[in-house]
């Protein structure tokens, strides 16, 4: 019988070894007063490279819709009636579908039996809020054309699951249908810094530097009120979202990023699942070809998504 990851009170070896050399790497960050973005972006194209590669049944294609540069993700087996909107993460800088992302999204696709459509949404500085949330709610609209909106899933993982979020609350805004579903992996929810798991999980997250979270929303969004829901999902009100899945590992900064937002959306009605798991790191999943505990957490997403 297999491990059940999502309940052990003991991460894997692997996870272990994992979250040591992703230490390493994060004293790159450490004591620095600014984010050089083009070092942060070579750094996160560096790991994702690290990431052991095995081929997949997955086809891929490149379209633009609405000006906006998507990669589809098509496995050779799946339910042409529906679709999923995947959002990279890659802290509003960097990330892109088919370099950072390449194996998660692949992954995804071929546990669930989906296509996914993945947004190269217009990152910051050069392109600041609401540049990026504008492209995903092009490719959303656009999506609308071919497929009805309960047969589109919204997923996004870190800063692609802050805008996963904004998305649903702009859509509502807009008058358009919601998806017929929302997961997030590791959300950031709050920009304005104020989930008191910034500071309890500084020693214990291994990637994500706590400082980290004002100059980003800086360089994301200068200038503007951190607590607008757009920006900050945590401050908007969720009702009428579709069902939503959430995961998050309790050694992360972020914890209450997803652990607040739950509550919100709990409170507005919503139906959440909010799966907090052991010792791992931000959005292990990306790391699902040596982490078994990635690969249960896409289990987990693709048995939501079908159900």
């Amino acid at each position: 019988m297999p491990k059940d990851w999502k309940s052990s009170r003991y991460s894997s070896v692997r996870a272990v070894i994992l979250q040591f050399l992703l230490k390493l790497n994060r004293r790159f960050w450490e004591g620095r007063q600014d984010i050089p973005v083009a070092e942060a972006r070579r750094r996160f194209d560096k790991l994702a490279k690290q990431i052991p590669k095995r081929r997949l049944n997955i086809t891929l294609s490149e379209q633009w819709l609405d000006g906006v540069p998507l990669t589809w993700f098509k496995p050779l087996r799946n339910d042409p009636a529906r679709v999923v909107l995947y959002l990279p993460g890659g802290a509003f800088i960097a990330g892109a579908p088919t370099t950072t992302h390449l194996d998660l999204i692949s992954r995804l696709a071929l546990k669930c039996g989906i296509s996914f459509v993945a947004v190269d949404y217009r990152k910051a500085p050069e392109n600041p809020f609401p540049a990026a949330l504008d492209d995903v709610f092009a490719a959303y609209s656009a999506l609308l054309q071919g497929y009805p909106a309960n047969a589109i899933s919204v997923a996004g993982d870190s800063a692609g699951g802050c805008l996963a979020l904004a998305l649903g609350l702009k859509l509502r805004d807009e008058k358009l249908e919601m998806p017929g579903k929302f997961v997030a992996l590791s959300p950031v929810t709050d920009l304005a810094g104020t989930g008191s798991s910034l500071l309890q999980n500084r020693q214990t997250d291994a990637m994500v530097p706590a400082w980290l979270i004002n100059p980003l929303a800086d360089l994301y969004a200068p200038g503007s009120d951190l607590t607008l829901p757009y920006i900050s999902p945590l401050y908007g009100d969720f009702s009428g979202f579709p069902s939503t899945l959430i995961q998050v590992s309790d050694t992360e900064v972020l914890l209450d990023d997803a652990r607040r937002v739950a509550d919100k959306m709990r409170a507005a009605g919503v139906t959440v699942q909010l799966d907090v798991w052991h010792q791992l790191p931000h959005v292990w999943q990306a790391f699902a070809a040596v982490l078994p505990e990635g690969r249960a957490a896409i289990k987990d997403i693709a048995d939501f998504l079908n159900r």
